[in-house]
């Protein structure tokens, strides 16, 4: 008898269930603390990229790029990446509440 290539023949052919990858010893995951001995306090960003700009602000990253190269939000180069300092960003927003304000 032939073989059979069809449903049925597949069937019991199963993959074999991944294997969980084995913790190596001393490793460990990295913790949102600065310094040691005992002292812990998160870390806050020095910098934001475009893309964490426009989720802070609610936009969209086109716009944010738009905003950087008309000159309204300030930005600096990092090699080839762009980054925006949080004091920046709030004078952005200061700016455009003193715009509302005096139209």
């Amino acid at each position: 008898m032939a073989h059979r290539r069809g449903r049925a023949a597949r069937q019991h052919r199963r993959r074999p269930a991944p294997r969980a990858q084995p913790r190596r010893p001393g490793r460990t995951r990295p913790r949102d603390v600065v310094g040691g001995g005992g002292v812990t306090r998160p870390l806050t960003p020095r910098w934001y990229s475009p893309a964490e700009v426009a989720v802070l602000l609610g936009f969209g990253i086109s716009k944010v790029k738009m905003k950087i190269a008309t000159g309204e939000l300030r930005s600096i180069k990092d090699g080839k990446y762009r980054r925006i300092l949080p004091e920046w960003v709030d004078d952005y927003i200061r700016d455009q509440i003193d715009r509302q304000e005096a139209a």
